[in-house]
């Protein structure tokens, strides 16, 4: 038990300092950027975050299940932590009003906090899944998810107050002392559960490289349901970005400089958090106790499919700037809620069925290479359609239907994957003859006469024989 409580204490700490940064230096990036350049820009900012979202499986794929998670994942967290302290070194010398030279430092910060956001989530909830087993991980990772959001939770509102005093600019030395808190926890995982960290999947030689990323893809693939929650990843992600896109052009339009913009987004996000905080610990349990996490599962598609199609009808009946910029807060904020609370930690509990050889990489190929390819489409979409509102929210739209149709395979798959596959029956003489050394039948014969002997330590010399 007090093994069971130190481990949950661990990892709940560690995800609330490690989502309370990601929180805040992806909040405070993307307002600057969006100040600086316009909302135009973020078309060209997705299609750059998928472009260096495909360094993951290079960087992962032939590594992550061969090497010691907990040492990757620290290592992670102190180098972004360093190059953090680099920025906010280089705000502090150049000036805040110096633009010209910011500008480009400015647009740069935000890909660089989606790659460390993507890469270290993906090795904690591997890290994660090293640690819990199946079925630890339905009750407890819901619990944990929930204290990642009090982080993102305590930075939104430290950042928000920080805006009162300081420029936005100021608010990533708080970004770079979460991750080296992170860190420091994660320096206690290692020394605590080292052992488990320690096994390793014997990967040959050549399956490094160009030639074992490929085997690693015809591996994972192999999967059917990994190739269906791929599918799902993939309209996850293009519809979320795309709705991500809309909602920031509206807050942008309303909110002019960067402080303004990042303060209503840190105030936006404390609202919702409070309500995914409170479902994740104390709703989602005893939903997914009573109906089961396959069908909960099914709630992001319904929700994108309602809100984009209510969406639709608003602007077609020619609502006015205010109740317009309200219903896409309101789709945003039922979004994020629904997303956090019956999608992120659900989607997770579906690689405890994976085997442990094909989980690390499974991970990789979805975010190294489904999920940028998602996000590069999205950018690539918004340039060519000039960012059209209603012509996205029928993208969103169909996308939301597709993955309706996607859940429903991807629950029957699952169910299949529980259910134990009939195996091969060899008769005993076949068993027998095998262990005694390739069918050598004199020891077979030996085996056949002395095991029906009614004195037990005579049958037991078969046993011993074999």
């Amino acid at each position: 038990m007090a093994q069971r409580d130190l481990r949950f204490r661990l990892l709940s700490f560690l995800l609330l300092f490690l989502f309370g940064g990601a929180i805040v230096g992806e909040t405070v990036s993307l307002s600057m950027a969006v100040t600086v350049s316009g909302s135009a820009v973020l078309g060209k900012l997705f299609f750059v975050n998928g472009a260096l979202l495909f360094l993951l499986p290079p960087l992962f794929f032939s590594n992550i299940d061969r090497i010691n998670r907990g040492k990757l994942f620290s290592t992670q967290l102190l180098a972004v932590s360093c190059i953090l302290f680099c920025y906010l070194g280089l705000f502090l010398v150049v000036g805040r009003d110096n633009i010209a030279v910011l500008s480009f430092w400015i647009l740069l910060i935000y890909p660089l906090s989606y790659l460390s956001k993507t890469t270290l989530f993906l090795s904690f909830w591997t890290l994660a899944n090293d640690i819990y087993t199946t079925d630890e991980a339905k009750k407890g990772f819901p619990k944990i998810a929930s204290w990642g959001f009090l982080g993102g939770l305590s930075g939104a509102c430290g950042a928000r107050l920080l805006l009162e005093v300081v420029d936005a600019q100021m608010i990533i030395g708080l970004w770079a002392v979460a991750y080296l808190v992170a860190f420091l926890i994660s320096r206690r995982i290692m020394e605590a559960y080292w052992l488990k960290f320690a096994k390793k999947e014997n990967i040959e030689p050549e399956q490094a490289g160009g030639k074992g990323i490929m085997a690693g893809m015809v591996l994972v693939l192999s999967s059917k349901l990994i190739r269906l929650i791929a599918l799902l990843y993939f309209l996850v992600f293009v519809a979320i970005f795309l709705q991500d896109y809309l909602f920031w052009k509206k807050s942008a339009s309303w909110f002019h400089s960067s402080n303004a913009l990042a303060s209503f987004q840190f105030s936006f996000y404390l609202v919702y958090s409070l309500v995914i905080i409170g479902g994740l610990r104390f709703v989602m349990p005893g939903m997914i106790s009573r109906w089961g996490f396959t069908r909960i599962f099914s709630l992001l598609p319904v929700t994108l499919l309602a809100g984009s199609f209510v969406t639709i009808l608003m602007i077609a009946a020619g609502a006015g700037p205010k109740t317009s910029f309200a219903g896409f807060v309101a789709f945003q904020f039922l979004r994020y809620v629904v997303f956090e609370n019956a999608f992120s930690p659900i989607y997770q509990m579906f690689f405890a069925v994976i085997p442990r050889e094909k989980r690390g990489r499974a991970k990789t190929f979805l975010d190294g290479i489904v999920k940028p390819s998602a996000i590069m489409l999205t950018g690539l979409f918004l340039i060519i359609t000039e960012s059209r509102a209603l012509v996205i929210l029928f993208v969103i739209l169909g996308a939301a239907a597709a993955m309706v149709y996607v859940v429903v395979r991807i629950r029957t798959t699952y169910t299949e994957a529980l259910i134990p596959r009939p195996t091969v029956r060899y008769e005993p003489d076949e068993i027998i003859a095998e262990i005694g050394g390739r069918h050598d039948q004199g020891i077979l014969a030996l085996v056949k006469y002395y095991s029906p002997s009614d004195k037990s330590d005579v049958r037991c010399g078969p046993v011993r024989l074999l």
